[in-house]
């Protein structure tokens, strides 16, 4: 069995043992609060760690399927990748009803699963879009100056605390949006080229 056989195996467990999670009350409820599993390349060296799914998301089944995604596809489109090129999940794997944000003990309780995908991708980059995001990687800690973690004994990978790309559709700052962009498409290209 290849590398890839065996972490997609893996990974398809995980997905099943996240769709049966019921540790949220009213959380994973089909055509509601859906879980969203993973989704992406399970070699990627760089993995993308939303907030929680949108109602598009939820839909789909794909995180980022939403408004907040078409930014991210733009994004991806500049660093030279697709999205199934990446590996890519939410802080929260559950859509909260309503849209709103997720509770700590909501991201608490999937933090396990969040590890578990990072441990099976082994990337060289997280990048963490948002608050919840950056909580699950840094902690509620976090400090900018804090670029590379290690998430358990033996394993350190550089992590990017960055805007959410919902942000944006709320601070119509065009230029920092750019400059969002512009920044994590470069980043995302610098560890895309450290693959393999």
């Amino acid at each position: 069995m290849s590398i890839l056989d065996v972490r997609l195996e893996r990974k398809a467990l995980l997905d099943r043992r996240l769709r049966r999670c019921h540790a949220c009350p009213g959380m994973n409820v089909r055509g509601v609060t859906d879980a969203v599993p993973a989704f992406g390349n399970v070699l990627s060296p760089v993995v993308i760690l939303g907030q929680s799914p949108c109602v598009s998301s939820a839909e789909k089944g794909i995180p980022f399927s939403g408004e907040a995604g078409g930014k991210l596809d733009k994004v991806f489109l500049r660093a030279g990748v697709k999205k199934a090129d990446l590996f890519i999940l939410n802080a929260t794997n559950c859509h909260p009803e309503g849209n709103r944000k997720a509770t700590e003990e909501e991201t608490e309780n999937c933090r396990p699963y969040v590890m578990e995908y990072v441990k099976l991708v082994k990337p060289k980059l997280i990048v963490c879009l948002g608050s919840d995001a950056q909580a699950v990687i840094f902690g509620r800690t976090f400090r900018a100056s804090q670029p590379v973690v290690s998430l358990w004994p033996g394993f350190k990978v550089a992590a990017l605390g960055v805007y959410h790309p919902a942000y944006f559709l709320h601070q119509h700052d065009k230029e920092q949006e750019e400059e969002w962009a512009d920044t994590l498409a470069a980043v995302i290209r610098r560890y895309w080229r450290k693959r393999g």
